[in-house]
Order: C-alpha cells, then structure tokens, then sequence
C-alpha cells in the first residue's frame, strides 16, 4: 500500500475507533458551513479509498478529503485534520427531497500557496474566506465551544550560547529560518511565504522588529508569535517566546511543536546542525519530532 493510502486507512480506523459518537458543525479551511455551530452533523460511517478520505453522514452528506493529514481527536467528539489537497462538502437541500437535483456541493482546493473555494449554491450569496494558516478540515462540536474562545498564550524560555545578533539573523532572515525552521521562509512586502518539508504552505505577516532584540509577526492559525532576547552578560541570549491567540483545540499540538521548533534553532545557531530530516514521510503529524 503507498504511504499517502497507508496512512488515510489509519486515520478511517482511528475515527472509526473514537471513544465518543463523532459530530459537530462542519469548517474547512475557516470557512463555516452555515452560522457558526449552527448545524450538528452526525457521523454514520468513514473508510478510507485509496489516499481519500470519505465521511457520510446523518442526513445524506458526504465530506470527501483528499490526502488528509495531521489528524486530532476531541473529547467533545470533535476532529480535525490539519492539512488536505482538496475537501469537497456535499449536501441536499435541507426540507427537499433527496434527489440528484437538490443535491448542492462546496469544495475547496489547494493550489500552491493558495486555497481556493467554489460552490454550486444558487439560492443565495455565498463569501469564501480560506485560509492555509487554518485547518483543512474541523468538525466541531457546538456545545460549550464558542469560537473566540482560547487558552492562554504559549510561553517558552530557551538560553542561547550566541549572541543576540546571530539569534535575530536566525529569525529575521530568509537564509536563517531556512537553516532550522522550515524549507524556506522567503519575505517580501512584509510578508512571508512558507514552505515545509510535508508540502504544507502558508502566507504570515510580519508584525514588528526591532534588530536585535525583538520580533513578531503573525502564524498559523492566525495566533500572534513574539520572540523577545536579551542579552545574558556572558556573550549569550536569553529567548523568550511567546504565542497568542491559539485556539483551544490547537493549544496542546502547538505547544508541544514549539518546543521541537526551538532546540532545532538552539542547534542550528549554537552549533551549525540541522536536526531535521526533511523527509515528507516522517513529519510531525507522522510523529517525528525531527520534522
């Protein structure tokens, strides 16, 4: 079995497997289906064909996920998938007969550094807003979740043997955060365009910097990263850094994943190594902590 289809059959056996009944109101890349958890959508079954994923649901719809990726389990009985090729919602009419005619579709694609929505409503106006800084696909449970709500930022502390001017280039340059952070974080206009090695992309601004002590700019998810170093009076950096606006279901994975971004900026800057194996096999959804 090729590793895209091994891993879609583990993520179907592990959904199949959740400990609590699977539903919850459908986003896809930010995008909600209807109001925010105004629907509560009940899974009936899930299998895996191929490198797609497919989702039937109570009352007839069907999501369709094409290399899914990064899969978490919810308490709530939620899930989410981190990242996607494609995410295709299919549905009927709600109140009309299940027939091919009422039969509506949402899709959304990954092309590049972008993502793209279209859909075959015809009843009314629909905006698209999808974002790759957001997951490729939640199911959220609408109760006691409301959408602005978050944990406390992410708060992280690392002490550097180099300077603070080497940690900044480490940060602030295209070259740097190539060496420890990703394939490559090239900016221009203020913004960055990222690359990792599991062909995940994204677009984030920077927000503010100040060589060398301070730099911030805006990350996945649409949370607020801000590192801040000082200098330890012994020719070393005092790091802190500090994530903001991390949504609940994203704080336990993104808080963990700083700490596997840090020492592979420890080791780059203190010692010239390169922790990662830039294998798109072996990522961090795989479990690879060297990602």
């Amino acid at each position: 079995m090729p590793p895209e289809a091994d891993n879609v059959a583990r993520i179907a056996s592990l959904i199949g497997a959740a400990p609590v009944a699977v539903h919850g109101s459908v986003r896809v890349f930010g995008d909600w289906f209807g109001k925010p958890y105004d629907n509560d959508h009940h899974l009936q079954s899930v299998r895996a064909d191929g490198d797609t994923l497919v989702l039937d649901f109570d009352e007839g719809e069907r999501l369709t996920v094409w290399r899914p990726r990064g899969l978490a389990l919810m308490d709530s009985g939620g899930i989410k998938l981190r990242r996607a090729d494609r995410v295709r919602w299919d549905f009927f009419y709600y109140g009309r007969p299940r027939v091919d005619e009422n039969r509506y579709r949402i899709e959304h694609i990954v092309d590049g550094p972008r993502v793209s929505a279209t859909t075959t409503i015809d009843w009314a106006p629909v905006r698209f807003r999808p974002s790759l800084a957001k997951p490729a696909l939640e199911l959220l449970n609408p109760v006691g979740m409301p959408e602005a709500e978050v944990n406390p930022p992410i708060v992280w502390r690392l002490h550097l043997a180099s300077p603070p001017k080497a940690v900044f280039e480490c940060l602030a340059t295209d070259a740097g955060r190539g060496r420890w952070w990703a394939e490559s974080a090239v900016e221009a206009d203020g913004w960055i365009s990222w690359r990792w090695p599991d062909g995940t992309v994204a677009q984030t601004r920077v927000l503010s910097v100040d060589p060398p002590w301070l730099y911030r700019l805006g990350y996945l998810g649409g949370s607020t990263v801000t590192f801040t170093l000082a200098d330890d009076g012994h020719g070393g950096t005092d790091l802190a850094l500090t994530d903001e606006g991390v949504a609940e279901t994203d704080w336990p994975e993104t808080h963990a994943g700083w700490a596997s971004v840090l020492m592979a900026l420890k080791a780059s800057v203190d010692h010239g190594i390169d922790l990662r194996n830039h294998d798109q096999a072996r990522s961090w959804d795989q479990g690879y902590v060297d990602n």
